[in-house]
């Protein structure tokens, strides 16, 4: 969103509410966490790319877990 190549709490955040979705910092932070595997607190282009790359039945599992996270059906 911000053009930083990166997306980051506040990018997942004004994505969420252009939709009309208000997600509390826990469920931001799970989400990112989920495919944050240096760390950084930023999701970046190659993490981002693993997940819309991953085999099909991985790709599912990964978009799967990601929105039972936002909706608080899973605890991270």
């Amino acid at each position: 969103v911000d053009m930083s190549g990166e997306i980051d709490y506040k990018d997942i955040q004004d994505c969420f509410k252009r939709f009309g979705r208000l997600l509390d910092e826990t469920k931001i932070r799970r989400m990112i966490a989920e495919c944050d595997h240096n760390k950084d607190q930023k999701i970046s282009f190659d993490e981002f790319y693993q997940i819309v790359n991953a085999e099909p039945k991985r790709q599912h599992l990964s978009l799967s877990r990601l929105s039972q996270l936002s909706t608080g059906q899973l605890r991270g």
